[in-house]
């Protein structure tokens, strides 16, 4: 019982010396007020207009981008006919419906109506074209691009696959690309 009275007597001293330490409530102590604040003068925007200028690829660690030797405005595009075939099992990787192929699981996106996108050597889109179901055994699809004069030219189908092309590839004026 001695002990808890100790206690109890020593965390009223402890209040008490603390209540005295952060001062009393007399109105004439200093108190924080306000303080205006001017702003700060602005510089306008400058507008620049940017000049393109021809530049060459340079490597960055163990990759580097594809560049042209021969400048893109040379050479004139080519129309090409692409093919995409997928390969695997009917039911299992692909199924032919009325419309044409229809991918499956992992191939899911392709079908006629999908989205090709060509790609220049700089990786500009230059065409956009679509997949149009291809006749005959299998599951294929045909696709028409005008692909520009580029030593490269990357064929994608978002999301799902890109293949890159030569410039001989290319002028040949088919191309195709296989799925497993």
């Amino acid at each position: 019982m001695r002990r808890l009275r100790w206690v109890s007597v020593m965390f009223t001293t402890l209040l008490v010396l603390g209540l005295a330490a952060c001062g009393s409530d007399d109105k004439a102590e200093p108190t924080a007020t306000a303080v205006a604040t001017i702003a700060p003068t602005t510089k306008p925007a400058e507008v620049v207009t940017a000049v393109p200028t021809e530049s060459v690829a340079t490597p960055v660690g163990l990759v580097a981008t594809p560049v042209s030797a021969v400048s893109t405005a040379e050479i004139a595009s080519v129309p090409v006919v692409g093919t995409l075939t997928l390969g695997g099992t009917e039911n299992k990787d692909y199924i032919v419906t009325a419309t044409g192929c229809v991918g499956l699981g992992e191939w899911s996106a392709l079908q006629s109506g999908a989205q090709v996108i060509v790609r220049d050597a700089n990786g500009t889109v230059v065409d956009i074209a679509e997949l149009v179901a291809a006749t005959g055994d299998g599951c294929s699809w045909t696709f028409d691009i005008d692909a520009p004069g580029s030593a490269f030219v990357s064929v994608s189908v978002p999301m799902l696959l890109e293949q890159w092309f030569t410039a001989a590839q290319i002028q040949s004026g088919m191309i195709e690309i296989a799925l497993p």
